[in-house]
């Protein structure tokens, strides 16, 4: 399998990530980031032990799709408390 970069990496878990949302119904910022990296984790490690590179990949993309979905909790957390700060100032 070919080695791909970070940048592709990212790219490919903001378009899972917003597949994901689109198709549950709504977006859900920052939610299960944790979870999908230990996903990732373990699909990774599962993947060097067995041999198997598109294990590991898909492994290192569930990973990115949980920095992506922590990184987007916390965009959602500062817009909210610069909304909140904007109210209390009024």
């Amino acid at each position: 399998m070919e080695d791909r970069t970070r940048s592709e990496f990212v790219r490919q878990a903001i378009r899972v990530y917003l597949a994901q949302s689109a198709t549950e119904g709504g977006f859900e910022m920052g939610t299960d980031g944790a979870a999908d990296k230990a996903k990732g984790r373990i699909k990774e490690a599962a993947g060097a032990l067995m041999d198997d590179d598109e294990l590991r990949e898909e492994g290192k993309l569930d990973q990115a799709v949980g920095k992506v979905k922590d990184a987007a909790g916390k965009v959602v957390d500062k817009v909210r408390d610069a909304i909140k700060d904007a109210r209390d100032r009024i």
